[in-house]
Order: structure tokens, then C-alpha cells, then sequence
């Protein structure tokens, strides 16, 4: 979401158009400055959280291996899973590592695994490159971090 004020252009949040393609048209654009005034939606802090933790990690090897297994752990990962059979649940964004088809999958991935039998949810970063950073910027959110 874009905002112009005083001939300046201001992202308000990341979304499905590239920070790149909007300076292409418009100029340099700055980012929002943190502020407690809600000026665009998609801005709370734990607007895209579900109701199950959910953990950032690098890569998939970051992710504890418990020994009793008796906690079920769902994945949201960016393009592969090695270790299918640890989980109670997966889902690959982009079997591809392709933004934009990760882009059209993560909301329903991300509500799938929330309502699946997971009760935490560890989510792979993205690159955060044109649409990841979009897509990075909500799982922060969802992670409350």
C-alpha cells in the first residue's frame, strides 16, 4: 500500500507489487516509520497471526528435534521438505522457489497448517527479494516478532 503525501511517496505495508516496480513509476519511495497511528489495514502487529505459535527459523535443520515426538509440528516452507515424516503436517509454497505462485499459496498454507493437527508451526524464511519481502514481512506478524 502506497500513500503520497507532499509529492513523497510512502509504503504504508509490503504487498503483491514489488517495492522495485513501484520506483520505476514513481521514484524513490521511503518506508513507513513506526508509529502508533493505524493508517492502512494489515498494519496491527498481530494482524496475520494464528491461533498456534509460530516460529521463524532459517531452514529446515533449525527445527528441534524433540525426542518423545509427542509435540506435532507443522512446516511452512518455502520450496522443499527433507524430512517429511517428522511432521504432522507440511506445506512447500513453491515445490519451483517461485514468489509469485509462494505469494498465491501462503495464506491458505499458512491457515491450513493452523487449523491442521500441528500445534506449533515453524515457518522456513523466504527470500526476501520483490514478494518475499512481502510475504516475510507477514510472517513476522504471524510470529509476533
Amino acid at each position: 500500500m502506497v500513500l503520497v503525501k507532499n509529492k513523497k511517496s510512502m509504503i504504508l505495508r509490503l504487498g503483491s507489487l514489488p517495492i522495485e516496480e513501484i520506483e520505476k513509476v514513481v521514484g524513490k519511495v521511503v518506508t513507513k516509520k513506526k508509529n502508533k497511528k493505524i493508517v492502512a489495514p494489515g498494519v496491527l502487529k498481530t494482524h496475520y497471526a494464528p491461533r498456534k505459535p509460530l516460529i521463524i527459523v532459517e531452514n529446515e535443520s533449525q527445527i528441534p528435534r524433540f525426542k518423545n515426538k509427542k509435540i506435532k509440528i507443522g512446516f511452512l516452507a518455502f520450496h522443499r521438505v527433507k524430512n517429511k515424516n517428522y511432521f504432522a503436517d507440511y506445506k512447500i509454497l513453491s515445490l519451483k522457489g517461485d514468489l509469485k505462485e509462494a505469494a498465491s499459496n501462503f495464506f491458505d498454507f499458512l491457515h491450513q497448517l493452523d487449523e491442521g493437527p500441528a500445534e506449533i508451526i515453524y515457518a522456513e524464511k523466504i527470500p526476501e527479494v520483490g514478494l518475499g519481502k512481502a510475504m516475510m514481512e507477514r510472517l513476522i506478524k504471524a510470529a509476533h516478532q
